[in-house]
């Protein structure tokens, strides 16, 4: 009888043990993918940027984005071989809030604010894309 309890003894300090390094290995976990989140977030928040405006494989404007007052909203329009494309912005940000390209998908995507995320419109060979003021392309070849 007493080798019996001992073995139960055993058991539970073993099953006590292991449930706490499970315990400290998921905490760790989930502190590691907050930390790359936050990490994320955090970087692509971008400041002074300008939207370059695209056609097929040309720029056809420039907006500074930095420029532009915190809460006014400007509308520009761009006429693009008989497609008409309506883009709104404001204090770094900028979406396209009437297409008439036929799914609109430029339209769901909202404001970007972000230079990793262009607004684009394949169908009619369209897109935004956001660039940092102080940033620079090298061209090497």
């Amino acid at each position: 009888m007493v080798n019996n309890m001992n073995s139960k003894t055993n058991i539970n300090l073993n099953s006590n043990k292991k449930y706490k390094y499970d315990t400290i290995f998921i905490i760790s976990l989930l502190f590691i993918i907050i930390s790359i989140s936050i990490i994320t977030l955090l970087s692509n928040k971008s400041e002074n940027l300008k939207a370059e405006i695209w056609y097929k494989d040309n720029i056809i404007d420039v907006i500074d984005l930095s420029q532009v007052d915190n809460y006014e909203e400007n509308i520009k329009e761009y006429n693009l071989d008989n497609n008409i494309v309506k883009v709104k912005y404001k204090k770094n940000a900028i979406r396209v809030i009437d297409s008439t390209c036929p799914n609109h998908i430029c339209e769901q995507a909202g404001y970007t604010t972000m230079v990793n995320k262009p607004i684009i419109c394949m169908e009619i060979g369209f897109r935004i894309v956001l660039v940092g003021i102080d940033t620079f392309d090298v061209v090497v070849g």
